[in-house]
């Protein structure tokens, strides 16, 4: 059941000067800015606090960030968050973000680190089995990485990506992978957007549309690339020159987009795990695993 008005205001009514400073549309936006930083709220969080349980205390830069989209000074940041914060924490609360809140964290967020769109992997903890720390403390040690969003309808949007270690196994997971014993392991779910490089992460849409490009229109990976960079993704030239790593696309990583998607599809369609070489040229690190493919359709449809 949703929490009414008359919940919300009883939680705030505990802290005296709050309902004198908070507006409504500042309660709204708090919410809002607050939900989409979930992950990173928990990351700061002892490796023993349960990720089902609203935390006590927010990280400083967090509580900086919502103090400036909310005028409320820290107090009356922590003062809010402890009114709200397990309705904050339900997962469902909010289910999309308005333009207003685009530019709060694009106004005040990206210059602490905070984006709207952080990639964190989809575990918060070492899945694998044969490790002394599987399925326990929740992952602290991590890494936030500056990163290009690449989508079919946003155009190219600047977005962070977390990489969460295992000190026990030394594991590395990503947003959609994870990387063991020099071995790059795909996650089974094809997740909505794909990380096909350090810094650049593409949207699912966007793949399958060069996909139908390439199939019905004979339209080239580097061709591919051009349609987006000029067409899609806008990001002048001039502001490129504000990013340490170059924020278009090319043609290898449309190459690599649509043969990791495709892999990663037939691979759930056979029930099996997309398994690859971390080491070596990042060219060849599918080579194996679409022979491997190819053998088995060939085993399928020898006619072919």
């Amino acid at each position: 059941m949703s929490a009414t008005l008359a919940d919300i205001y009883s939680r705030i009514a505990v802290y005296p000067d709050l309902p004198h400073h908070l507006s409504l549309a500042g309660l709204v936006q708090f919410i809002k800015c607050a939900s989409a930083l979930h992950r990173d709220i928990l990351l700061t969080q002892a490796g023993r606090h349960s990720s089902d349980m609203a935390p006590e205390y927010l990280p400083r830069s967090v509580e900086y960030f919502l103090g400036q989209v909310t005028d409320l000074s820290v107090e009356g940041v922590r003062n809010c968050w402890q009114a709200t914060r397990e309705l904050i924490w339900k997962k469902d609360v909010v289910t999309g973000l308005d333009i207003e809140s685009v530019h709060l964290f694009k106004n005040f967020g990206h210059e602490i680190g905070l984006t709207l769109y952080t990639f964190y992997p989809p575990n918060s903890k070492c899945i694998v089995t044969t490790c002394s720390n599987f399925n326990k403390a929740t992952l602290t040690r991590a890494e936030q990485l500056s990163i290009m969003l690449h989508t079919l309808g946003k155009g190219s949007v600047q977005a962070s990506s977390v990489q969460l270690y295992c000190s026990a196994c030394r594991t590395c997971y990503h947003h959609n992978f994870y990387v063991s014993n020099e071995r790059c392991i795909y996650y089974t779910d094809i997740l909505s957007v794909l990380q096909v490089s350090t810094h650049h992460f593409i949207e699912v849409q966007l793949i399958e549309l060069w996909i139908n490009s390439m199939l019905f229109a004979w339209t080239s990976a580097s061709n591919c690339a051009r349609l987006y960079n000029t067409a899609l993704a806008s990001v002048s030239p001039s502001a490129s020159s504000t990013f340490a790593f170059s924020p278009f696309l090319q043609a290898d990583e449309v190459w690599d987009a649509v043969i990791c998607l495709c892999l990663l599809q037939d691979s759930q369609e056979q029930s099996t795990t997309l398994d690859v070489p971390h080491t070596g040229y990042q060219e060849d690190r599918f080579k194996e695993a679409m022979e491997e493919r190819n053998v088995k359709e060939l085993e399928r449809y020898p006619q072919l």
